[in-house]
């Protein structure tokens, strides 16, 4: 009712109700352009970061996913795999690790943290294998060695591990 009243936006080359509407579709259907990915990252980092301070795991979890999606990052994916293992999700810190390795294979934290979900899982053999490889990333790192001595005594007697 209104439409003939207006008056045409140059970027519209047809104004029309069905015009706009596909220039609408259009539009939307492009993607994101990279600073406004950075900004939704930034933002939801942020609050992910608030969550978990406040130990909210699984809306941390959420919003480092968000996050993830607009600009994938290894400490992304580090921060919710954290979450995932507070929140005792195994297989979820597991895929997490995995990624972050794959994103940057050689950061000591990254295997620490799949060597952590392993651990979760109650699959020490593997821990152990991450967390000697994190020791040649990190040479000397009290806390690597700590956790590779459990899982080689957790590998040795399985059965000690729930007492």
């Amino acid at each position: 009712m209104l439409f003939p009243l207006t008056f045409p936006i140059p970027t519209i080359p047809n104004w029309s109700v069905d015009g706009i509407i596909l220039h609408a579709k259009f539009e939307s259907a492009k993607p994101l352009d990279q600073s406004h990915l950075e900004r939704t990252k930034a933002i939801m980092k942020s609050q992910a970061d608030h969550a978990f301070r406040l130990k909210d795991y699984k809306l941390a979890s959420k919003a480092y996913g968000v996050a993830i999606n607009a600009a994938p990052s290894a400490t992304l994916y580090a921060n919710r795999n954290l979450c995932k293992l507070l929140l005792d999700d195994g297989e979820g810190a597991l895929s997490d690790a995995l990624r972050c390795r794959m994103l940057r294979p050689n950061w000591a934290k990254a295997c620490y943290r799949q060597a952590a979900a392993h651990m979760l899982l109650k699959e020490y053999k593997q821990a152990c294998d991450a967390l000697l490889d994190a020791q040649k990333l990190d040479p000397g790192n009290t806390e690597v060695e700590r956790e590779l001595r459990k899982a080689r005594e957790l590998m040795k007697a399985p059965g000690e591990a729930d007492k």
